[in-house]
C-alpha cells in the first residue's frame, strides 16, 4: 500500500503581498503522523494575473528539510494562482490563490543594508527584494549596525552563520597604513641608490603597515571567527560526520530529521538531513560557507571605487551595490544619489552627474533645469536624462517614484541590469522630514514615514509615524523587525507530539459552561453540511437531560450526520423549525454551539489536505458535554458534572468498536470562565484548577478510554465582552492567556468579544463565527503542524507619556476594526486601551498603529509610580477592543439571516449577511505592567 501524503503550502511572506516583492513557496508534504516525507514528481504551477502559466519542476525547485521550494518575484498586481502537485509516493495536490497589491509604502523594512545567501550570490535591498536576479526567503532580522555590518548566511532551519564585515573606513585605514609603510620603505631604498633595496623596503614597509592596520580591524575579524567557530561547533555536536556519502548511508539506527555532514572532497561533500529513510542534501558544509563569507569580505576590501564612505556593499564583480558617505549625507544605490543639504532639502541625481537632477524641499519639488518628459506609467511627468534614465517620476498629485532609476509602466523600479529593486512608491507624498534621528526622510499625508535613511546607514521603508518623538523611526523599525521575526518563528514551532485525527473515528469533545452548549444559540443554522464524515453521537451534539453527571444521546446510540439542533426547555426533546421561530430572543434554550462550525471548518481543511472529497477513512465525531453557569471547580472531577465527559467518550468508543473502527480524541474544546469571574477566582487558583481538570480528563478519557499514547490538544477561548471583570487585573482572562503560553498542547484561539451576541451569550451566527476561528486554529495545529499563539502583547515600554507596545501578530499588519456589541459595529476612541498608575486612571490622548506589529499610546498626563496598560477592560470599553490583524483565511460558512426563523431583526446586518465570517485574529484582553525605557 502506498504511503499516505498530505500536502500543504507555506508562503513567505505569509500575507500583504505587493508588486515587486519576492515570494517563497514552500511545499510541506507530511505523512499520517504529521512528519515531513520525501515526495517525487513535484510540479509547481503559477498562473499570473495576465493568464501567463509557468510550470516549475526538477532543478528549478529548491530543496529544504521541509520539502521543495520555489522562489519568484511578484511582478503583477491582481490574483495569482499557485498549484503544487506530486506523483509519489501518492498523488497529492494543494492550491492557493493570493491577491497582490500595488506597493504599500508602510511595508516594514528590516535593519541591515544588504543580505547574501547560501550557494549563490544574491544581494537583497533593505526590503528583502533582489539586486541580482535571484530571490531568497526572508532572513533573520538584525539590530542596527554598530561600527560593523553583520551579514547572515542561511544554511537551513537549524543553523545560521553570521560574519562581520569591517566598514570601508576601517578597511581604508588598513590599506592606508600599508601604503604608507610601502612608501617609506621604498624611499629608504631609493635614497641608498639600491633598486633591489627599494623594492625590498617597499615590501617590508607594506607588511609592517598592513600589520598595524589589521590590528585596528582585528575585533571585527575576531567576531567573524567567533561566529563561525560557534556555528561549526553546533553542527559538529549535532551531526553525524563521515568522509563519503556511502559511509554516511551505512550508519545504522538513524532517526528522522538527523543532521549529517560529508566532509570529503568529492561531489558528495555537503550537509545532509535524514528524511523518510533517505539522506537528502541540504547545502554546503560550514567551512564552505565560511569561505563564501570570506570571499564577500575580500570583495569589500578590494573595491577601489568607494573612497570616503562609511559603508559599502559590493557584488562578486566588485561593483558597489550601495554606499553611504562618511558624513552620512549621500546615499548612492544603483547609479543614483540622494544628497541631503544643510536646509534639509534633498537632491536626487545620477551618481556620474549626467543628465538632470531634482531637488525636494519643504516647498515642493524643484525640477530646476532638468529634462521633463511625459511618463509612460502613472499620470504626470518624470525627470529624465539623455539616456532616458529617470531620477524621479512626479505625478500630477505631487506623489512620485524614486529608486533604481528605471520606472516601468506598472510602477516597478528596476536597476541597470533589469532586476526589480523596490516596489513603486507612487502613493508617497515627498514632504521632507527635518529630524535629528534621520539623515533624510519623506512622509505621506497621514504622517507616516515612507522612506528614511538613518544615521547608521540603514535605509528604512515604513518607519512609522513622525509624531512620536519619544521613540525614533529607527527604534520602531528595529522593534518591528524583531516582532516580525518572533511571529515567524512561532509558526515554525509545531507540536510534534499532539494526537492527530488519524483514527477511523476522531472524537472532538466540548466542555465548559453556557457558551460551550450554545445557550440562546437559536435558531439552528448549520442544519446541513457537505461532509458525510462529520458525525454526532445520536441526533445532536447535545445530551438528553438524564441527570447532571451523565450523558446520553438523543435517539439511538449511533453515529449520525452532524446537524445543529435546539433543545426544548426541559432538554428532553428537540425543537422543530416553527417551534424555534416561536422562541423569544431572551429565551435561554441550548442550540447552535461553536462545535458545529469548528468541526465543519476543520473537516474542510482535512479533506483538502488529503486530496479527498470527504475522507471516509478518518471521520470526525462531535459532542458537547458542558453545563451553563458553572465554575471550573464544579466542572472538575468530583464536582457533580464531570461524568458527562467520561460517559460520552465511553459511549462513542463503543459505537466505533461496533462499526469496526478505531477511536481517538484529538481535541478538547474548553469554553468556560464567566462564573469564575463572578465568584472572584484568583488568577493562580483558576490556572491550577483548569490544569488539574485537563490532567484528569487525560487520565480518564485519553488513557483509560481512548487508550491513546499521544495527548489531545486543548483549544480554548478568552472569556470577555460583557462578562469581563476588571478586578484582580482580569484574573480569569489573564489566566487563560498564561495557560496557553505556558502549557504544552494548549492553544488559546482568541476572544469572543468581536462576535455578534445577545448581551452576553452569542447569537447563533456568533457561535458559528467563533467556531470558524477555532476550526482554523485546529487545522493549523493538527494538520499543518504549525505553532499558534493569539494576538497578544510581547513587550510594553514607556518614555514620558508615550507607551510603545509590541505584539505577536499571527498575520501582519495590525489594523483597527470594529467589534460587534450585540448587533452594532462599535468604535471606541481609545480603541479599547486604558491605563492606571499610583494616581488612578489615566486618560488616553491618542492611539496609533506605528508599524506592522506595534501600537503607540499617548497618555493624557504624566505618570506617577508604576504604570499598567489595560486592553478590553469592562470599565473602559465593556470588555471590547478594536485591534486585530489582517488574516486572509476564508471561512467555510457565511453569515445567515432568515426572516421568520426566530432571529431578531437586529441580526439583519447588511455588511455581514451572505458573506463569509471575517476571520481576523483579534487581540486578547490584558492587564500588564509597562516598563520604563
Amino acid at each position: 500500500m502506498a504511503e499516505a501524503v498530505a500536502l500543504f503550502l507555506r508562503l513567505f511572506p505569509r500575507t500583504g503581498w505587493v508588486v515587486g516583492q519576492g515570494l517563497s513557496i514552500q511545499a510541506l508534504p507530511q505523512d499520517e503522523a504529521g512528519q515531513p516525507i520525501a515526495i517525487t514528481g513535484v510540479v509547481v504551477t503559477t498562473v499570473r494575473p495576465d493568464g501567463t502559466v509557468l510550470e516549475h519542476s526538477g532543478a528549478s525547485l529548491g530543496v529544504t528539510p521541509l520539502g521543495p521550494r520555489l522562489d519568484l518575484v511578484l511582478d503583477q498586481a491582481g490574483t495569482w494562482r499557485i498549484l503544487v502537485e506530486c506523483t509519489g509516493p501518492r498523488a497529492a495536490s494543494v492550491e492557493r490563490q493570493i491577491e497582490v497589491r500595488g506597493s504599500d509604502v508602510r511595508a516594514a523594512a528590516q535593519p541591515g543594508a544588504v543580505w547574501i545567501t547560501k550557494d549563490r550570490w544574491a544581494l537583497l535591498t533593505q526590503q528583502g527584494l533582489p539586486i541580482t536576479a535571484e530571490r531568497v526567503p526572508a532572513l533573520p532580522p538584525l539590530g542596527a549596525p554598530t561600527g560593523s555590518e553583520r551579514i547572515p548566511v542561511v544554511t537551513g532551519d537549524d543553523v545560521t552563520v553570521q560574519a562581520t564585515l569591517a566598514t570601508v573606513a576601517q578597511i581604508a585605514a588598513t590599506a592606508g597604513a600599508a601604503a604608507a609603510g610601502a612608501t617609506a620603505g621604498a624611499a629608504a631604498g631609493t635614497e641608498a641608490g639600491d633598486a633591489a633595496g627599494a623594492a625590498a623596503g617597499a615590501t617590508a614597509g607594506a607588511e609592517s603597515g598592513a600589520t598595524a592596520g589589521a590590528a585596528a580591524a582585528a575585533p571585527f575579524a575576531q567576531q567573524a571567527q567567533d561566529a563561525a567557530d560557534a556555528t561549526a561547533a553546533s553542527v559538529t555536536n549535532a551531526a553525524i560526520q563521515r568522509a563519503t556519502l556511502a559511509e554516511l548511508q551505512a550508519v545504522p539506527g538513524v532517526t528522522a530529521g538527523q543532521l549529517g555532514v560529508v566532509y570529503g572532497t568529492g561531489d558528495d561533500r555537503g550537509q545532509y538531513r535524514y528524511l523518510s529513510g533517505v539522506w537528502t542534501r541540504e547545502g554546503p558544509t560550514i567551512p564552505d560557507l565560511v569561505d563564501s563569507v570570506g570571499a564577500v569580505a575580500e570583495a569589500v576590501r578590494s573595491d577601489p571605487d568607494v573612497p570616503d564612505v562609511a559603508f559599502a556593499v559590493v557584488d562578486e564583480t566588485g561593483a558597489a551595490a550601495l554606499t553611504l558617505s562618511d558624513d552620512g549625507t549621500v546615499l548612492a544605490t544603483a547609479g543614483a544619489e540622494l544628497v541631503r543639504g544643510d536646509d534639509a532639502s534633498v537632491l536626487l541625481r545620477r551618481a556620474d552627474a549626467r543628465g538632470g537632477s531634482v531637488r525636494l524641499t519643504d516647498d515642493g519639488v524643484d525640477l530646476g533645469a532638468a529634462v521633463v518628459a511625459e511618463a509612460a506609467g502613472p499620470a504626470g511627468v518624470r525627470v529624465v536624462d539623455e539616456d532616458d534614465y529617470a531620477a524621479i517620476a512626479v505625478a500630477e498629485d505631487g506623489s512620485g517614484h524614486i529608486g533604481a532609476l528605471r520606472i516601468e509602466a506598472d510602477g516597478t523600479l528596476r536597476g541597470p541590469g533589469g532586476d526589480a529593486l523596490i516596489p513603486s512608491l507612487g502613493d508617497l507624498s515627498y514632504e521632507t522630514v527635518d529630524r535629528d534621528d534621520l539623515v533624510v526622510g519623506w512622509r505621506d499625508d497621514e504622517g507616516y514615514v515612507g522612506v528614511a535613511l538613518l544615521p547608521d546607514g540603514t535605509l528604512v521603508s515604513g518607519a512609522g509615524s513622525v509624531d512620536n518623538a519619544a521613540y525614533s523611526a529607527s527604534e520602531i523599525a528595529e522593534r518591528n523587525a524583531r516582532a516580525l521575526a518572533y511571529s515567524a518563528q512561532i509558526v515554525r514551532l509545531g507540536d510534534e507530539d499532539v494526537q492527530r485525527p488519524v483514527a477511523a473515528y476522531n472524537h472532538v469533545l466540548g466542555y465548559g459552561q453556557s457558551l460551550s452548549v450554545g445557550a440562546q444559540g437559536f435558531p439552528a443554522l448549520t442544519t446541513a453540511q457537505p461532509y458525510p464524515g462529520l458525525l454526532t453521537l445520536g441526533q445532536s451534539v447535545h445530551t438528553r437531560n438524564v441527570g447532571n453527571n451523565a450523558w446520553a444521546p438523543f435517539g439511538a446510540s449511533a453515529f449520525l450526520p452532524l446537524a445543529a439542533q435546539v433543545l426544548k426547555g426541559g432538554r428532553l426533546e428537540l425543537l422543530s423549525g416553527p417551534e424555534q421561530a416561536a422562541l423569544a430572543p431572551s429565551d435561554g434554550n441550548w442550540g447552535e454551539t461553536p462545535l458545529e462550525a469548528a468541526s465543519l471548518a476543520f473537516r474542510r481543511a482535512q479533506n483538502n489536505a488529503w486530496g479527498a472529497t470527504d475522507d471516509a477513512a478518518r471521520q470526525i465525531v462531535v459532542s458537547a458535554c458542558g453545563y451553563p453557569g458553572l465554575s471550573v471547580a464544579s466542572l472538575s472531577k468530583g464536582g457533580g458534572y464531570y461524568g458527562r465527559v467520561t460517559d460520552c467518550a465511553t459511549a462513542a468508543k463503543a459505537v466505533a468498536a461496533t462499526a469496526g473502527g478505531d477511536y481517538c480524541v484529538p481535541a478538547l474544546i474548553y469554553l468556560q470562565g464567566e462564573q469564575d469571574y463572578v465568584i472572584g477566582t484568583t488568577r493562580a487558583a483558576y490556572k491550577a484548577l483548569v490544569k488539574q481538570l485537563v490532567t484528569d480528563i487525560r487520565a480518564d478519557v485519553q488513557a483509560a478510554i481512548a487508550a491513546q499514547a499521544r495527548p489531545f490538544g486543548v483549544f480554548t477561548y478568552q472569556t470577555g465582552g460583557g462578562f469581563t471583570v476588571d478586578a484582580q487585573q482580569m484574573a480569569v482572562g489573564m489566566a487563560q492567556l498564561e495557560l496557553a503560553l505556558e502549557e504544552p498542547h494548549w492553544w488559546l484561539v482568541g476572544p469572543v468579544y468581536p462576535m455578534t451576541d445577545k448581551d452576553g451569550h452569542l447569537t447563533a451566527n456568533g457561535y458559528r463565527w467563533w467556531g470558524e476561528q477555532c476550526g482554523k486554529v485546529m487545522a493549523k495545529v493538527l494538520l499543518r503542524n504549525e505553532g499558534w499563539r493569539p494576538l497578544h502583547p510581547t513587550r510594553l515600554t514607556r518614555r514620558g507619556r508615550s507607551v510603545l507596545v509590541d505584539f505577536h501578530v499571527p498575520e501582519p499588519p495590525l489594523q483597527f476594526a470594529l467589534p460587534y456589541v450585540i448587533a452594532t459595529a462599535t468604535d471606541y476612541a481609545s480603541k479599547g486601551f486604558s491605563a492606571r498608575d499610583a494616581g488612578g486612571s489615566i486618560g488616553i490622548a491618542d492611539v496609533e498603529i506605528v508599524s506592522d506589529t506595534a501600537v503607540m499610546i499617548t497618555l493624557g498626563r504624566d505618570v506617577s509610580g508604576a504604570l499598567s496598560l489595560v486592553y478590553a477592560a469592562k470599565s473602559a470599553a465593556n470588555g471590547n477592543g478594536c485591534l486585530c490583524d489582517s488574516d486572509p483565511w476564508r471561512a467555510a460558512l457565511t453569515y445567515v439571516y432568515a426572516p421568520g426563523s426566530g432571529q431578531d431583526a437586529s441580526e439583519n446586518i447588511a455588511s455581514l449577511v451572505g458573506k463569509p465570517y471575517p476571520l481576523h485574529n483579534w487581540c486578547v484582553a490584558f492587564d500588564m505592567p509597562v516598563a520604563t525605557d
